[in-house]
């Protein structure tokens, strides 16, 4: 309490220590820790995939959902490597997608571009369909580009859904992408 001159409760004093940036920090750097140890001794692309996607799949605080695709980018399609947080074959992972086309996830922006490409208003893309652990409808997704080494085209793309109940600043993005690296 806090007294006033004459000793009586004037009010009260409330110390309070913001820690949210702290936990999501912990957070993250313990899901990019987990995918390093579980995909660094992967003899395959696709074993690399199912591993990274079984531990994004416990991420789903920070990455509701995310799929994998394996690029051919001879025959123009991705096919399906993994999902996590959504039903494979479903609206947001179909088994596989014509990269000319916009369709369900526009991948010709990925294989087009070196960055990663940021899709807004996914519940309206995907209506009815829920996501992560609170099964909530999505909010943005990154698409993400992924590269063998040394080899400027891609050889497979990486959704990662956003967390509606955070923003996608600096941080978040910085975090998404180097889920990729």
């Amino acid at each position: 309490p806090v007294r006033d001159d004459n000793g009586q409760v004037a009010g009260a004093l409330c110390v309070v220590v913001e820690t949210t940036a702290e936990v999501l920090s912990r957070r993250r750097l313990d899901t990019l820790h987990a995918l390093s140890t579980a995909t660094s001794d992967s003899a395959t692309r696709g074993l690399a995939f199912e591993r990274a996607l079984g531990i994004l799949a416990t991420a789903g605080q920070d990455i509701p959902f995310a799929v994998g695709y394996h690029l051919d980018l001879q025959a123009g399609r991705a096919q399906l490597a993994a999902a996590a947080g959504v039903r494979p074959a479903g609206p947001m992972a179909p088994y596989a997608i014509e990269l000319s086309a916009a369709g369900s996830w526009p991948f010709h922006r990925v294989v087009a571009g070196t960055e990663p490409v940021v899709i807004d208003q996914v519940a309206a893309r995907f209506p009815w369909v829920m996501v992560g652990p609170d099964a909530q409808q999505p909010s943005s997704a990154l698409l993400l580009p992924l590269r063998d080494s040394g080899s400027p085209q891609p050889a497979g793309v990486l959704i990662l859904g956003v967390s509606p109940l955070l923003p996608l600043d600096a941080s978040y993005r910085e975090f998404l992408v180097l889920v990729t690296a």
